[in-house]
This record gives structure tokens, sequence and C-alpha cells, in this order.
């Protein structure tokens, strides 16, 4: 088996890593009203149909708890909104960082009003594992399942965030974008992405005049909510810079009715999650990842070993569908739901994970063993020194440019030249 180097890890520091699984997503399809539709995006977006019972528990927490909670998220929403109102002139740019007083104002205000709301929405208890790294700057978070997971990250540590523009110009939301310095992504503008590199590593790295630096960031690197039952594509955005950075694995344990968003509509989401009378978030903090000279200059191979280390750790798939993979079957799904055919439902996690195709190279279980201390009080500055050497060609092209690419002449030569003297080829 081929590994991270153990021996190149310094004493003191986690277990390690593993590298690589197939890209090469599922091809098996299924017909539906003439509609070829791909089985591991069934898996990867659809949410599960209620059961009876959960037919019956949905319809009581509509009628009782709804009205309540949504007068309560209201009220609060309005006192956030006179506070943010009084405090308007003393809000700086979105690109600055924000003075004393509003970054104080946003931690404590945030941090009452990110957990009332979920107090509201009923996660009354959060399950945490592992501890957050006093020195990450960079949050890599998934799977992306639900609104629930800003409300986590603003409770737990008031940060930016790397949001699409529809979410920057949202009533309310968006108005938070400039307190917390968040990252605007603008999917459909051309030269955005170069923008957004430049700003994601002004807010971990620099400071202004006064010293005064950005509040963590933190990226969800699949940029769109699945089920939650799987880790689907990365975008290498986040790790561009190269910097450490702390993986974070959410989950939304259920007992009768999923809340995750995925395919279904904001207003569908927020009316599910509150008509259940109790529901669950589960965080697993791994430690502080510190990427190795090669990663640095392979952000997709970095971007593939993080995703492959949040997946063992949390027993879950890996597929490389994307943003549009889940638009597209959005709008197969509703051209087979007006046809009168019911969805198939996703597998189990466990089966997912456990159904996966085979690595390249074969990854054990074992080498991401963070060890049992991590989990004590007090261990939060655990880190972990990648090692990672260079893969070979094939492998290396494959993460950066993926199975059908286009790739010129001179990007081939650049991997070929840089895998000279790599102990795999």
């Amino acid at each position: 088996m081929t590994h991270l180097q153990q021996d190149d890890i310094p004493s003191g520091t986690t277990g390690r890593y593993s590298l690589f699984e197939s890209l090469e997503a599922s091809s098996d399809e299924i017909d539906i009203c003439g509609l070829k539709i791909k089985t591991n995006a069934v898996d990867a977006f659809e949410v599960p149909r209620f059961s009876f019972l959960g037919s019956v528990k949905f319809a009581l927490g509509f009628i009782f708890l709804l009205p309540i909670r949504a007068v309560l998220m209201i009220a609060q929403c309005l006192i956030i909104t006179i506070i943010y109102i009084l405090v308007y002139p003393l809000i700086g740019p979105i690109d600055k960082p924000q003075n004393l007083f509003i970054r104080f104002l946003a931690r404590s205000v945030g941090y009452i009003w990110a957990r009332l709301n979920m107090l509201i929405l009923g996660f009354i208890y959060v399950r945490e594992h592992g501890h957050p790294h006093r020195d990450a700057k960079l949050l890599v978070a998934g799977p992306h399942t639900s609104s629930i997971d800003m409300f986590y990250f603003i409770y737990k540590f008031g940060p930016s965030f790397a949001v699409g523009e529809f979410v920057s110009k949202a009533p309310f939301i968006g108005q938070l974008s400039r307190v917390y310095n968040n990252l605007v992504i603008d999917r459909k503008a051309t030269g955005n992405s170069t923008q957004f590199l430049e700003n994601l590593k002004k807010r971990i790295s620099e400071e202004d005049e006064s010293g005064r630096s950005f509040p963590k960031v933190v990226i969800f690197p699949e940029g769109a909510t699945g089920n939650g039952r799987s880790l689907n594509y990365f975008h290498s955005g986040a790790f561009v810079p190269g910097e450490p950075l702390q993986p974070i694995i959410i989950k939304y344990p259920y007992i009768s009715n999923c809340t995750a968003w995925s395919v279904r509509s904001w207003v569908s989401h927020f009316i599910i999650v509150m008509s259940q009378l109790t529901n669950w978030i589960d965080v697993t903090y791994l430690p502080l990842y510190v990427p190795s000279a090669v990663e640095r200059d392979h952000p997709r191979l970095l971007a593939y070993n993080v995703k492959i280390a949040m997946s063992l750790q949390g027993e879950l798939a890996r597929t490389e569908l994307t943003y549009a993979d889940r638009k597209e079957y959005e709008k197969q799904r509703k051209a087979a739901l007006k046809c009168g055919y019911r969805m198939p439902q996703p597998r189990q996690r466990s089966l997912q994970y456990q159904n996966q195709r085979e690595p390249l190279i074969p990854v054990d279980p074992g080498a991401i063993d963070i060890g049992p201390s991590w989990f004590f009080e007090g261990a939060s500055d655990h880190v972990f020194y990648s090692s990672q050497p260079l893969p070979p060609y094939e492998i290396l092209y494959q993460l950066e440019y993926g199975k059908h690419s286009n790739a010129s002449a001179s990007e081939n030569q650049h991997l070929r030249s840089g895998n000279e003297g790599s102990e795999f080829v």
C-alpha cells in the first residue's frame, strides 16, 4: 500500500492521511420517463421520503410547533435588524477588517443570535468530537447539507464565509455579509475565481495598518448542498493558498425526517426543520492539516487528500458530482414528478460508503487514525504534517484536469517534468 510517510511526520503529531480513489463517477443510470438519471446523483442529492410515522410527526409539528417557531424567528430577526441599523454607520467595507467594536458586536451578538436560532429550530444539543485548533485561519467543512451549517459556525467562531452572490443579496442575511467580511462568489461572472483567490489569501494572511486581522474563514468546498450522505466534488479554490487548514465534518442524524436542504426549496427546508420537535447536529474536528510542498504546488492534490481524510474519518462516500450535476438532477427530477413518477430513494450512508469504487491506490482505513488523545479535553493544538510525495503522472493529470480534459501540450509537459525523480515513477 502507498501512503504518507509516517517516518517524516514529527513526533507528537497525528497519524497518516491516505491517498486516492478513482475519480470516475458511477456510470450506472436508471430510466425514468425517458430520462437517464445517474444513480449516484440520486444517492447524493435525493432526500428520503417521510415514513408513515414521520408524516404523522410532521403534521403535528406543522400545526403546533411551526407557528410558534416562525413567530420567534421573525421576532429575533427584527431585533437583529434594529441593531444592524443602529450600528450601520460604524460598519466598514466588506474587504477591510472591521473595527474592534463591530468585531466584538458581531462575535457576541452573533453568538447569541445563532445559538438562539438553533434552539428555536430544535437543535438543543450539539455533539462535538475533537477541538478547533487555535491557529487555524481556514476551516474546510463538509458535507454541506443545511442552512444550519451557517448558524453553527457563527455561534462557534463568528467567521467569514465564502457565499454565492445570491446569498449576499438576500434580505437580512445579505446585510450580515459586510459585518463578517464574507467572500462573495459569482458563479456566472468571468474572472471571478481570480478575484476570489486574491481575497481569500488576503483574508488568511493580511492585517490592516492598525494591526487588525480578518476573522477565520469557513469554506464549503462542495459549493452546493447535498443530502449529507457523501462528499461531492471539492473545488480547489480553498486549497490554492496552500496554507494550513482544519477539516471539519458535519452530520445531521435523524430518526424520522431528513432535514437536508439539497433539492428542496429553502421554504420547504425551513418548514421541515421547524416542524420537528428535536434536531441533532454532530461535528467532528480533524487535526490542523499542514500541506506538503507537493500539495502546495498542486491544489487539486491537496483538495483530494483532505477529501479522502474527511471521507475515511466520517465514513462518507466520495463522488465527483458538481453543482451543475445537482442542477441537472433537479431538472430531471421535476420532469419525472410531472410524469407521475416517484423518485427512487438514496441508499443509506453506510451502504454508499461500503460499496463505492475501489481507489486507484489501496487505502487503509487505519492510516488516518488521529489517536484517542485528540478527543481529550484541551487537545486543541493537534497538528498533522503531510509528507505527500509526487504521485505518478497519470494520477496527477487526472486530479489536475479530470478524465475528459483537453489540457494543452505545455500543461502535459509541465506535469511530466514535475514527476521526474518521483519515487512512484
